[in-house]
């Protein structure tokens, strides 16, 4: 199992990242099942993420749990659902179309 999600968040990361540019900078985390997706500029989680849930796709808006007065937008992500690069890159380009 541990082959088969390290190779799953490697093309999950691979794919979101040529997607999702300079938009989103994919933090793929050394263990667990879920990946980091920080947002670049004046882009925000909470309104992507509900936008995300419309379109039948899930995230966890990460500024929900921040503690901070300006906290940092971003996307929690799983990727045990992503079979292949490409899966990940249609996935992206969704998100994309979102922003």
């Amino acid at each position: 199992m541990r082959r088969l999600y390290s190779a799953r968040r490697n093309a999950t990361a691979a794919g979101l990242t040529a997607a999702l540019g300079d938009r989103m900078h994919i933090e793929p985390q050394p263990g667990g099942m879920h990946l980091v997706a920080r947002m670049q500029g004046q882009l925000t989680d909470v309104p992507l993420a509900a936008r995300m849930l419309e379109q039948g796709m899930y995230a966890h808006p990460l500024s929900r749990w921040s503690t901070l007065p300006d906290p940092q937008s971003g996307l929690l992500l799983s990727f045990t659902n992503i079979a292949s690069e490409a899966q990940a890159l249609e996935l992206g380009l969704r998100n994309n179309a979102l922003m």
